[in-house]
């Protein structure tokens, strides 16, 4: 299995070419951020937001500008650092990169994809500082709203003598993260949409769409979901998983280098491997 060497030993032994196995599909962890007094993320866990982005840049040799692997979806903050389907799928994608950099780099996340840009953003916190209360206080809440197909931030409550209208657009960014948020942008509790500067909702908008973090490490040994690695495709028969090798010889499963971005394309990697290879074993030797 990918979760033991004993199979990618007994392969190499045999001659087959070996692809260096190596975790896949982890949590990514947090350590200054999250466990930190001082961290941006400390006290966070728990919290997720619904679409996010982050991205990994890595240095390719004999090339000047650096190269990126960004992943989206759901997005979830823990005691270590960062999970959910964004980060898993991050850690499946660029597992050799991070291996490479011994899972010690710095991580950009962007918690409001669907607003856009930064710039884009920033002029959406603008739109609402000309429409809301002057004196409600910018970290009260997260005026961006978690809508479909819409750059524009919720206006804000209109009242008249005989109703009230709010909107009923739930906030992108969940209460504790967003007062995280602005204070990294150096926003004070008591800064209201009245007073705030240019300068702090340009920072706030960058922390909105390129927060930096540093990845510390990797979920702790054995926590991994998947191997990444194992024997090489080019010598096994796809379509009986036999060895182009050596004749009699069937492997499948996660000793294969074969791994995907959910548990679930994994098991369905051994079921259907391993189908496979039962079929052409009996095959061959009946």
């Amino acid at each position: 299995t990918g979760s033991s060497p004993s199979g990618h030993d007994i392969a190499s032994q045999l001659g087959l070419n070996m692809v260096n196995p190596i975790p896949s599909l982890f949590t990514l962890e947090l350590k200054q951020q999250v466990k930190d007094v001082d961290g941006i993320l400390h006290g966070l866990a728990g919290l997720s937001v619904p679409f996010a982005r982050i991205t990994f840049r890595y240095k390719v040799p004999n090339r000047k500008k650096k190269q990126s692997i960004t992943q989206e979806g759901p997005l979830l903050l823990t005691h270590h650092g960062l999970s959910g389907p964004a980060a898993l799928r991050l850690s499946a994608f660029a597992a050799r990169e991070l291996a490479d950099v011994n899972y010690n780099c710095d991580l950009s996340i962007n918690w409001c994809t669907s607003f856009g840009t930064t710039e884009e953003v920033e002029d959406a916190l603008w739109t609402y500082k000309s429409t809301a209360s002057p004196k409600r206080f910018v970290s009260s809440v997260c005026p961006l709203g978690n809508h479909a197909n819409s750059k524009q931030p919720p206006q804000e409550e209109q009242q008249s003598s005989t109703t009230t209208t709010t909107s009923t657009t739930t906030p992108l960014i969940p209460k504790r993260l967003w007062n995280a948020l602005c204070i990294q942008s150096n926003i004070q509790s008591d800064t209201t949409w009245g007073n705030i500067s240019k300068k702090q909702i340009r920072s706030l908008s960058n922390s909105l769409t390129n927060l930096v973090v540093y990845m510390s490490g990797k979920g702790i040994f054995k926590e991994e979901f998947v191997t990444a690695g194992g024997i090489s495709t080019k010598d096994v028969n796809m379509s009986t998983m036999s060895s182009k090798k050596m004749d009699g010889l069937y492997v499948c499963g996660e000793v294969l280098n074969v791994d995907g971005v959910t548990g679930g394309f994994n098991f369905m990697n051994c079921w259907s491997t391993g189908f496979m290879a039962g079929v052409g074993a009996a095959t061959f030797f009946i």
